[in-house]
């Protein structure tokens, strides 16, 4: 799932949430797919961090290697 995609499914989760007119039962229910959809999140921030970090790596190196 993308990025993008996921954030607005927890929007909308938290929304609801937030509505003071949802039943007790909905709002835990609720609660609980946010969790898993911050989780889901925050794998794929780390994923992409963690790209990220490797591709600047390789671009410092491949500078290093054309300076000297």
């Amino acid at each position: 799932m993308k990025i993008q995609a996921t954030l607005s499914q927890l929007e909308s989760l938290v929304a609801q949430i937030e509505d003071q007119d949802i039943d007790l039962d909905e709002a835990v229910k609720n609660y609980g797919e946010s969790i898993k959809l911050a989780q889901k999140l925050l794998d794929e921030l780390t994923k992409a961090k963690t790209k990220i970090t490797k591709l600047n790596h390789q671009a410092d190196a491949m500078i290093s290697s054309e300076i000297q």
